[in-house]
This record gives structure tokens, sequence and C-alpha cells, in this order.
């Protein structure tokens, strides 16, 4: 798809050399004034008799404003035919031999000059005189485009008007076109005197038919053609379609280079393409068909290629219908659905995913292999107005291949919109009208992305399911936010410094592929009731950024990378900003650190007052068999991972929910929740940090090895009063512990601690420090592995340190 970018100006350049190039090419001349269709042959008349004279015709008695013309052709149909809409087939070849309709030795074909008339007049009957509608054929079969700078119409009993040239047709300004009962203007390969075109007119259902299709098979009608006199319908068929012009009172009908059949009476088309039916080409489509709503009663277009609408245009289900190419909106474009349908809908119904709105009727038309399952529509572009009028609480559904909504658009929806699309994603970047429902936007296949550039609101909530999102604006409602990977791999979300989302609760990658998801925050996050990372089928990758998130509370439910927001080296000045919201500012954190890869960390920084819990972390894995050399080690795959967390209020540690794996080592007491975290614990608050309450005393568990790696190990409980509930701390064989005030840029001044001050002589407010050692596996060690109140090892600076318990940091 475009970049929303480069459609700044409605017009563009290309778009206008389309409509150019589409024009008369300069190739062929544009015929003499007085130019008429030479050398017809009739090759099929049900009966009919078929006669043609020429004439000077002074006055028009036709179409007001046209008054004067200097050459005039009619071409009379009489007599007796067996059934209504009798089929009429003339050919206009480039020689005289045996024409019989306006012979002409040196020219031929189908054209009508400017100062010129060509009449069809109908009198044919049924049998008892009853007058009858006639189906006339003209098919050009000479080497160059069919031009129509002059009048051309159909009189008398009724019926369709047909004019086919597989090297083109042109309907020049100044043109004036009358046919009550309709008008086919067809530029296929198979319009030739032996073609399918001829002879399935001749049935009533005429095929079009794309094999062997060229560049110059296109149609063109000049916007300063007049088609008031066209009723019923006009149909339009090529592979460079350009229609811009008064509209008539009908339908509009194209055909941009679908295998289709055509009912010949009322234009309706149907696709009739593939192993089984006519092949398709690649075609251009440009309609500027006014400024007024509605100008046809209705469009049905069928395209493989690109659409361009200029004008305006009102459309419901299943009326356009594009593949292997580009809908690009510049003008208007109304979408409504259909009888008996709630939902405006544009595109065809491939997708059987779960973010298809209930009750909503597929468009199950075949296009493009005449398969089971029709195509999946193109690209859509939006560089002017879609306005959706849908009935109650629903709205805008779209099914293609990707979605943009451009820089300086608008998109106009009520009620729900649902943005489906199947490899080249969704960009929203034009205004978007806030939504009384959903936004559902699911960008399947792999690689997909969403692009969120401008403001959505939505009342009732928002979804984005794709492999990245990139947010820059704000998304904002009342209920929930949900992003998730749908495919396979791995998902990323990417907010910018200028985005924001708010939601009740987020649910970042809560759902969807199994692999991780990433997420950066550079922007806002507020989620009112919760903001969740992950599940426990779907881990949460890294969570990094300079923004910050703003809720009551924070899950990490499945981490397996880390989360860190780095804005320096030293890692007492880094911290994911978290900003505590509610009752006095509070936020309850919980993280679940297990990845299966290796260490992780998590840095946090919290504005505000901190409940936290680590989950299902475990610090030891179970399971290991006793009194077996070499299976003593519990470290779990993400040993010597970092919880390093500051806030700026108080600090509660509360029992988390992960199993207590010490039962095989001999310890204390083990009736006690466990804060477990495979590495180093460094918890600092601005206040008061308690870990635990006196109710419901916690152990902090960090134990994974006798030596653990070095700036990865220890617990580290920094604030200006300190409790800790419980009588024990269990922590790795070469750790260190502080309990400690924090640093006030002179030094680290007293701590209360478990209500004494850390200076008193013969302090006794430390719990016991358990260190983890390897001993020789017994029936009271069958593990091999023991927590002790003593031991000693070789710190990073090669001194020997034995009770690492430190009261301060100094």
């Amino acid at each position: 798809m475009r970049h929303p970018y480069s459609m700044r100006n409605r017009l563009s350049p290309i778009v206008l050399a389309i409509a150019t190039a589409l024009a008369a090419p300069a190739a062929f001349a544009v015929p003499a004034s007085d130019a008429l269709p030479t050398n017809g042959t009739v090759t099929y008349s049900g009966g009919a008799s078929v006669v043609a004279n020429t004439s000077q015709i002074p006055n028009n008695p036709g179409v007001p404003g046209l008054t004067t013309y200097s050459a005039g052709l009619t071409i009379n149909i009489s007599g007796t035919v067996a059934s209504a809409n009798t089929p009429v087939v003339i050919d206009w070849n480039a020689t005289s031999g045996g024409a019989t309709l306006n012979p002409n030795a040196t020219g031929g074909g189908f054209n009508v000059g400017s100062q010129a008339v060509a009449s069809f007049v109908n009198n044919a009957q049924l049998s008892g005189n009853t007058p009858t509608t006639v189906n006339v054929l003209n098919i050009d079969t000479t080497s160059n485009p069919s031009q129509i700078y002059g009048q051309l119409d159909m009189h008398g009993n009724g019926g369709a008007l047909w004019v086919a040239n597989a090297n083109g047709i042109v309907v020049g300004s100044g043109a004036a076109i009358t046919s009550p009962g309709g008008l086919g203007l067809i530029a296929s390969p198979n319009a030739t005197s032996t073609g399918t075109l001829e002879s399935t007119f001749t049935n009533g259902t005429a095929a079009i038919d794309f094999s062997g299709a060229t560049t110059t098979g296109y149609v063109t009608v000049d916007r300063n053609a007049n088609l008031n006199g066209v009723g019923s319908y006009l149909l339009v068929a090529g592979n460079n379609v350009n229609v811009a012009t008064t509209p008539g009172s009908g339908n509009l009908y194209i055909d941009g280079g679908i295998g289709a059949n055509v009912t010949t009476t009322t234009g309706v088309m149907t696709p009739n393409d593939g192993t089984s039916g006519y092949t398709d080409t690649t075609s251009t489509v440009v309609v500027n068909v006014g400024s007024t709503a509605s100008p046809y009663a209705g469009l049905t277009a069928l395209v493989d290629g690109n659409l361009t609408n200029m004008g305006s245009l009102t459309v419901t289900q299943g009326q356009i219908n594009w593949i292997n190419g580009t809908f690009v909106n510049y003008g208007t474009l109304d979408v409504t659905p259909v009888t008996g349908q709630s939902y405006g809908v544009l595109g065809f119904d491939t997708f059987t995913t779960p973010y298809i709105p209930s009750g909503l009727t597929s468009n199950t038309q075949l296009v493009d292999g005449n398969t089971a399952n029709p195509a999946p529509t193109g690209n859509f572009e939006n560089a002017g107005t879609v306005t959706v009028t849908a009935a109650g609480s629903n709205g805008f559904v779209f099914f293609g291949t990707g979605f943009q909504n451009d820089l300086g658009a608008t998109l106009n929806v009520s009620g729900s919109e649902y943005l489906l699309t199947s490899a080249n994603g969704v960009t929203l970047a034009g205004i978007q009208n806030s939504l009384s429902g959903g936004l559902t936007v699911a960008a399947l296949g792999d690689n997909s992305v969403v692009n969120i550039q401008s403001q959505v609101n939505a009342s009732t909530g928002i979804l984005l399911a794709a492999n990245t999102a990139n947010i820059s604006s704000t998304a904002t409602t009342p209920g929930d936010f949900t992003f998730y990977g749908p495919e396979s791999g791995a998902a990323q979300m990417n907010l910018a410094s200028g985005g924001s989302i708010t939601g009740a609760n987020l649910y970042m990658g809560t759902q969807g592929s199994a692999s991780s998801t990433n997420f950066v925050v550079n922007g806002t996050m507020d989620g009112t009731s919760s903001v969740l990372f992950g599940s426990s089928g779907t881990p949460t990758g890294n969570v990094s950024g300079a923004g910050s998130i703003t809720t009551p509370s924070l899950t990490f439910a499945n981490l397996w990378g880390s989360v860190n927001n780095i804005i320096s080296p030293v890692i007492a000045l880094n911290g994911f900003q978290v900003n505590g919201s509610g009752t006095g500012g509070a936020v309850l954190v919980s993280v679940t650190a297990d990845s299966p890869s290796g260490p992780q960390g998590v840095n946090l920084k919290v504005n505000g007052n901190l409940t936290i819990n680590t989950g299902g972390t475990i610090a030891i894995e179970p399971g290991y068999t006793p009194n077996t050399v070499g299976t003593e080690n519990l470290a779990p795959a993400n040993a010597g991972s970092i919880l390093y967390v500051q806030a700026s209020g108080s600090i509660t540690a509360t029992d988390p929910t992960a199993p207590n794996n010490y039962g095989g080592i001999a310890v204390p007491n083990t009736t006690y929740g466990l804060f477990q975290f495979p590495g180093l614990v460094y918890l600092q608050s601005g206040t008061t940090l308690d870990v635990g309450s006196s109710a419901t005393p916690v152990v902090i568990a960090n134990a994974y090895s006798p030596n653990a790696t070095f700036g990865r190990a220890g617990v580290f409980l920094i604030a200006p009063t300190i409790n800790y509930y419980a009588n024990v701390l269990y922590t790795n064989g070469n750790a260190g512990v502080v309990f400690a005030a924090p640093y006030n840029g002179l030094g680290f001044p007293n701590a209360t601690i478990n209500g004494a001050l850390s200076s008193n002589s013969g302090f006794s407010g430390m719990p016991q420090i358990d260190f983890l050692r390897a001993v020789t596996p017994t029936t009271t060690y069958p593990y091999g592995l023991e927590l002790v109140p003593t031991d000693t090892f070789t710190n990073a600076n090669g001194n020997q340190q034995q009770f690492q318990t430190f009261l301060n940091l100094y």
C-alpha cells in the first residue's frame, strides 16, 4: 500500500495522469465531424429486418442544446420476431464487401463524429403486432478504436444498445447518448466477429472474456459527455476504464478485467473466471461520476487491478469487488448495508476468525478462480471521505488485503468498526470520528502491521491484532484495550513518545501467538483498572522505553524478557516509570519471571506507593534425585536475574503464588510464604518498606546456588524504615544482605529496622540470614544442599568475607 503521507493532495498527480492517459489516445486522430458507422453486416437478427439510410439532419430532436448535425445514419429494425429482447448483432468491418449497412469502400468501423447522429429505431413486433424490445450489439472489428463525439441514440419499442471493440472505445466531449433500455461499452478481446461475446449475446447472456487482453482494451467516457438519456443500466468493460460523466438514471456496472457473464436485459454481471470460466486481466479503473450523493441508482464493480473513485459513490455489500490491486477513494464513498444486513461492508468475507461480528451476512460471490471460496479483496486506500451508515450499534466491516486511511482523509463510522486484512495491514492516519461502538483491527498474515497515526476513540473497546502495532497518536476507550499477535512468530507493540493508550483494562499480549511479545513504551499507558502483560500461554518478551504506565494494578504474568527503561549507565538511575493511581496513588505490581532461556532484568521506578509480589516466580527447581552426585544444582533457567525496584512512597512485599521448593533442604521454617526471585533482589522505598505483615510474615528467598554470579545475587532492602516480619531470609552462599537507609547525598543515615535504629549497640533487629551451600549428601541433606546461618566466601575484590549481613552500605 502507499505510504499515507504520499496522499496529501487528494487529486494526486498519479491519478490525474491515469485519467488523462485513459482519454482519447494520441495515436488515433479524432474522426471527421461527419463520421458515421460504415460497412455494417448483420450477422444475427432473430428474424428482424435491419436496414439503414443516411441523410443530412439539420436538427436534433433528442438532446437539448445539441441541435446542428451535418450527417445522419438511421438503422431501422422492423418485422416480426419470436420473442421479446430479440438480439441483433451487427459487425462493422473495414471492407465494403458484403456490407449492407452504409457501405463505404474506403472506410469502416463504428464512429460518430461531432456533427453526426446515429439513430437505431426499433419497430419490431411480436406476432399479433405487439411492439417488443430488441437488444442490439454493434461490434467494431477494425484495428482502430470506436470514437463517439456526436449523438448516438435508440428509439422506438425499446431495448439495450451495445458497442463492442477489442481495440477500445472513446465517448468524447460533446457526445450525447440516449438509450432508455441500457447501454453497454465493451472492450474485451472476444469482441470479434467470431468471438464468444457475439455468440453468447444471441443467447441473452453475454460473455466478457479477457483472454489475450492488451493495453488497447480501454473504455473512456469523458466528463463532458452527456449520458442523461441512458436508462436501466450503463455497462462498461475493459482492462482500462475511465468513467467521468453526467450519470444516467439506472445502475452503473463496471467490469475491469474479470471474466464474467452479463445479462443483456439488465446489465447484471456474474463472475465466471478461472479454470472453468473465462480469463482475467490486470486492469485500471477510474470512476468520477459527479459530486451528488448517489449519482447512480447503484454501482457494481468487478475489478482485477486498481480502482479509483474521484467522484461520489454509494455502495452496499457485494457491489464493489476488487482483487490484486488497490481501491483508492479520492472523492466521497457512502457505504450502506444491503437489505437484511446490519453492517456496511467493503470486500469479500473470506475470513473465518473470531474478529468477524456475529450476525454478519457473508459476501460469498466467487471471483478469481471460480473456487468454493471467494478471492480476498485487494487494498483499500481512503484519500477522501468515507461515510458508513448502519443500523443501531452496528457499523463498518472491511475485508481485504490492506486498509489505509490517509493523512487528510476522513472516516465517518457510527457504531463499531472492524478492519480485517490478510497481508498488508492497517494504517489509520487521517481523521477517524469517535465510534459509539468498538474498534477491532485484525491484521492477519505473517509480518502484518497496524499503524495508529491519528486519534482513535471507541466507546466499548479497542482490539488490535497484528504481528506489529505502531501507535504514535492517542487510542482511548472507557472499555478495554487489547493487543496481541494472532499469527506465528514474535509480536511487538511500539508506543511512540507522542502516543498514548487509555482504557479500563489494558491487555498486552495476553492471547494469540505462543511466541513472546515485545513492547517499546515511549509514550503513556493508562489502565484505569489494570494493565496486564502476558498470560500462562502467551509470554511477554522485553518491555522497554522512556515512557510510563499509570494504573492501580500492573501484572507481568509470564515474563521471558526484561523490563527496563534505560536512562543511564548507572542502575540506580534506571527504572521503568510506573505511576500509581487510585486511592493514595498506589499500585499493585506482580511479576512472574520464568524465562526458559537465561537471566532476566526487572527494573521499575514507581511514583507512589507500591505493593509487589513475584507471582509464580521460583528461585529453585523441584524434583532432583536425592543422594545422586551431579543432581544437586537446583538453579532455574533464569538464575542470575535482577529485580531492581524503587518507589517514591512505601513498598510492601507480599506473599506470591509460587510453590515452596525448599522442602528437601534443611531449613528453619517452611511455613511462611516466599517472596522468590532467582537473583538480585533490590527494593528501595522513600518512606517505609514492609516485607509481609505481622499477621502474614513473608520470607525473601533468592537462594539458588552456593556460588551465584557476582552482581546478580544478594538482597538489598533500602528505606528509612524497614519492617521484616519473618525471622529468616534465604540467599545464595556468596551473597551479601543489606538493610539500610537510602543515600542522602553525603552518606547512608541510620535505618529503623524492625523498630530499632541500626546504630544501637547490640542491635538484634535483623532476621536470621540463611546461606545456601553444598554439603555431602546424607539422610539429613538428601539434596546435597543446606541453608545455614553462617558461610564464608571471597568477594569480587578477592577478600574473604563471613556472616554477610550488613546494616549499612558503607
